[in-house]
């Protein structure tokens, strides 16, 4: 690799494999089930999220091709599509930084119920070995300084986003959904209210040209994340409602409370019906 390019791969200036420069060494990667972030710098490259275990040959791929080797991987969450690279990066060197639910989870046999999903434990090795709590940490990577913060009880207990705060790139994993109705995991601690209120911490934390990179689809803007939020509260606020009018699933989906939103946020992972059946279990469970 000739020396205008890997300076430009620092600027974040140029593509290197089929990875997104947004500028300051940060590239967002191709799709690996979900969206990772890597920041590259002349000590190495910092990472956020690895992935699904079936995608670890591509996380591979693309990270060779940014020319730096994984100091630090950051874990937005448990879930096994952003972790499921994890062991390989891990026998690779790579610290690896998460919230404290995140080790807890990925060190026990956890259960997805909406999808009916069991995950066993990860080797130790892919688990976090460094963890920090609900005040968050702030560290210095390559240059750049990275403020990692704790949103309780939001997508799952442990969601945990970083923030490259000269590049102004803030990666939220699941706390964002942008363009598509979001899951939320109420079986390991998430909860649609709290979903809101990580959506209004984040958008105190974005300004106007912060870039925001969401668990699934494009990366986004402050605009988009508060039209995300605006859409949890307004399904939130019709389907609980309908609830304690005593309707059942069937009743509240035939009261169609995500007519006005399904054309801009029903093409993702879920329908309309299927948000409102995800909603209408979580809540009820609680």
């Amino acid at each position: 690799m000739d020396r205008r390019t890997v300076l430009g791969m620092l600027a974040g200036t140029v593509w290197a494999g089929g990875a997104t420069g947004l500028g300051k060494g940060v590239f967002v990667l191709p799709d690996l089930g979900s969206t990772s972030t890597a920041l590259v710098t002349g000590d190495g490259l910092f990472l956020v999220d690895s992935g699904m275990v079936e995608q670890v040959g591509d996380l591979e791929r693309e990270t060779r091709a940014l020319g730096a080797r994984i100091g630090v991987l950051f874990n937005t969450h448990w879930h096994f599509d952003h972790t499921g690279g994890n062991v390989r990066v891990g026998t690779g060197g790579a610290r690896i930084l998460a919230h404290e639910n995140v080790r807890r989870r990925l060190s026990e046999t956890t259960r997805i119920d909406f999808y009916k999903r069991t995950d066993r434990a990860l080797p130790a090795v892919g688990r976090p070995g460094e963890v920090f709590g609900a005040d968050g940490g702030v560290m210095t990577f390559g240059g750049e300084r990275i403020r990692y913060v704790h949103y309780p009880v939001a997508h799952t207990d442990g969601d945990g986003t970083a923030h490259f705060e000269n590049a102004d790139v803030l990666c939220v994993g699941d706390l964002f959904f942008n363009g598509m109705y979001p899951f939320v995991d109420y079986s390991t601690g998430g909860s649609l209210a709290g979903m809101i209120r990580a959506v209004e911490g984040l958008a105190r934390v974005a300004g106007a040209g912060t870039r925001i990179v969401p668990g699934h689809g494009p990366v986004g803007s402050r605009a988009e994340l508060l039209a995300f939020g605006e859409m949890l509260a307004g399904v939130r606020e019709r389907v609980t409602g309908l609830m304690k009018g005593g309707r059942s699933l069937r009743g509240v989906k035939e009261g169609r409370p995500t007519r006005e939103f399904d054309g801009r946020w029903g093409g993702g992972f879920f329908n309309g019906e299927e948000f409102v059946e995800m909603i209408y279990r979580g809540e009820r469970g609680r």
